[in-house]
């Protein structure tokens, strides 16, 4: 039997449900047999799609936001690989624009297990001295990215962006997604990346593919297939 293939997005609270709604809308006007599912604490059933509600026990939001952001995406995205039934699937961060087919896309997982981009940023330069930098950097986040860069090494120049992944069915996914969240229990910060590249530290087995920038681009520019506004909440896309 032929490999399924599908998409998954997670959204949780009102803005990113409506967020996955309108990158809903671009995939079916691109790649419209993809099959879609939705991991989300509310109903998506209006974007015709299905649901896979969340545990309500499991608590995805902070007290206290840190830096803004309330929402903890290291105790969600972990689980995905777990909750998606698919042999080959795509996660789509909620603020994703699609201008383009993705079926290509995952023919990358022909001869890997993963496909993501990496950052243009080193996991080290979020700690350089630079005009402009968050001063959360200096506090608490500060510890996590400085115990990164010593288990890392030199595999700390490179850094990805979790807001789009291919990913198939393996052993090896499977164990980078279950160290994913105990990495990410370490330090329970709000970027969850920095414990997907420890976690795939320890799964030296695991085949990458590097995605070009393309399939996540920061901005809306010829070629671009996914367009990617990293977190900005912004709906009108």
């Amino acid at each position: 039997m032929p490999e399924t293939r599908g998409v998954i997005y997670q959204a949780f609270g009102p803005t990113a449900v409506k967020c996955c709604g309108a990158s809903i809308a671009s995939l079916r006007q691109h790649s419209p047999n993809l099959d879609i599912l939705v991991v989300s604490d509310r109903s998506m059933h209006r974007y015709g799609v299905e649901t896979i509600p969340w545990p309500p026990e499991i608590k995805v939001w902070r007290t206290r936001a840190l830096m803004r952001r309330g929402f903890m995406s290291g105790v969600t995205k972990p689980k995905l690989y777990g909750l998606s039934p698919f042999d080959r699937t795509l996660y789509l961060d909620a603020d994703t624009t699609i201008l383009a087919d993705v079926m290509s896309g995952f023919a990358f997982l022909d001869d890997a297990d993963m496909a993501i981009w990496p950052h243009r940023h080193s996991i080290p330069w979020y700690v350089r001295p630079r005009p402009g930098a968050n001063p959360y950097m200096a506090t608490g986040f500060r510890k996590e990215i400085e115990h990164t860069i010593k288990e890392l090494g030199a595999a700390a120049d490179l850094y990805w962006n979790a807001g789009v992944i291919f990913w198939r069915k393996s052993p090896a996914t499977k164990g980078l997604f279950d160290l994913w969240g105990k990495e990410w229990r370490r330090f329970k910060s709000w970027n969850e990346q920095m414990a997907l590249r420890r976690a795939a530290h320890q799964v030296p087995e695991l085949r990458v593919v590097h995605l070009g920038p393309e399939w996540n681009n920061k901005k809306r520019e010829s070629g671009t297939i996914i367009w990617h506004v990293y977190g900005t909440g912004r709906v009108d896309r």
